[in-house]
């Protein structure tokens, strides 16, 4: 069986090493399973604490993606073998995969992510914790989830929420596609670099002056800010911030959802978000008017917020039906469970955002910031 996570470590001309950590499931575009989520938890501990190891790179080995989002499979087979129910193997997933994310966040020495052509969900999960996070020409990143009756998770609750509202709610409202100007103007990213340099970078990584000191954050970032694409293209999303301000304004989810649906213009990009909007689930798109309303809330808090909101969603059918239509029959017809954003009750959305474990048994009360 092909190993879905390479690891390795380079030496440095100092005598270092740099870890790095390569995904390898190209035939599911690296979508996230359990197995590749242990692999790299328990990697970055191990180099976290090996001294010799003065900084780690996170890269993909499939030419089309870097990271396509969590194993959304596994998680239907979750939920359908025990409907209606709260699915213990789907919250210790979950929890796997937003504790890797937590640690990422926390990383102490650079930590270098290469995120080339598909980043989406759990893949934008992997790179905007990290220390130094480089996107190339080909980035297309999402957090679609909202078409599949989910929400953005993955620290979204954290991320989106030091955005501009308008424009995070756009991005978590239509899950349109970004590309690396926009990851940059958004805080999503540091550098935007071609892909063709990746090589030439991971050679000069090796010729770093590495003190394994706070100085070697800088050292990395100016070595990569040398490689920026100094005449990037035009941002899909950037470049619409004054109508996407217009649209996203207002101060209720059905309101901002019929400012799009009268948009009369002839952008093709805006309108393609509109139907987004309008196809996804009604309830998904409630629970992300609240998850945008909050603030001041810690990154650990944020991660047991999303955990509880999908457990919830693991046993209310909403998430099963959305991977059942995009994924597993590819009809593209959920049934959702309201017809509309006016049908939804707020005790529905109240319920969903309750966690379903008293604060004491939360499977992550440990996560600290």
């Amino acid at each position: 069986m092909t190993n879905m996570v390479l690891s390795q470590t380079i030496p440095t001309a100092n005598g270092r090493r740099i870890g790095r950590l390569t995904l390898n499931h190209p035939e599911h575009l690296n979508a996230l399973n359990t197995t590749m989520i242990g692999q790299i938890h328990q990697q970055l501990e191990s180099w976290r604490h090996d001294s010799r190891v003065v900084a780690v790179v996170l890269d993909s080995n499939c030419d089309r993606a870097f990271c396509a989002g969590g194993d959304l499979f596994s998680m239907h087979h979750i939920m359908t073998a025990n409907p209606n129910q709260l699915q213990p193997d789907l919250a210790e997933f979950l929890a796997s995969e937003y504790r890797l994310d937590h640690a990422i966040f926390h990383f102490p020495k650079p930590l270098l992510v290469w995120a080339d052509g598909i980043i989406m969900g759990g893949g934008v999960g992997l790179l905007v914790g990290a220390s130094h996070r480089v996107v190339t020409e080909r980035a297309r990143l999402a957090m679609p989830e909202v078409m599949v009756g989910l929400f953005p998770d993955v620290g979204s609750t954290w991320f989106l929420n030091r955005m501009e509202p308008e424009v995070a709610r756009f991005w978590a409202l239509t899950g349109s596609q970004i590309n690396g100007v926009d990851a940059v103007a958004l805080s999503l990213a540091d550098e935007q670099i071609k892909n063709d340099q990746k090589q030439a970078i991971m050679s000069q990584l090796q010729l770093l002056s590495w003190q394994a000191d706070g100085s070697d954050h800088q050292s990395l970032s100016e070595l990569l800010h040398e490689y920026r694409i100094h005449q990037p293209s035009q941002g899909w999303l950037t470049s619409r911030i004054e109508l996407i301000e217009q649209l996203c304004a207002g101060d209720s989810v059905a309101q901002v959802q019929q400012q799009l649906n009268d948009y009369q213009g002839s952008d093709g990009w805006i309108k393609k978000a509109a139907l987004n909007f309008a196809s996804g689930s009604p309830i998904s798109a409630h629970i992300i008017w609240r998850q945008l309303a909050i603030r001041g809330m810690s990154l650990a808090d944020c991660f047991r917020l999303e955990l509880s909101i999908v457990a919830n969603l693991g046993r209310h059918g909403e998430l099963t039906e959305g991977i059942r239509a995009l994924l597993i029959d590819k009809d593209r017809t959920p049934n959702w469970r309201y017809a509309s954003l006016s049908d939804v009750p707020d005790s529905v959305i109240d319920d969903l955002l309750t966690s379903p474990w008293p604060q004491s048994q939360h499977p992550l009360v440990d996560l600290r910031d």
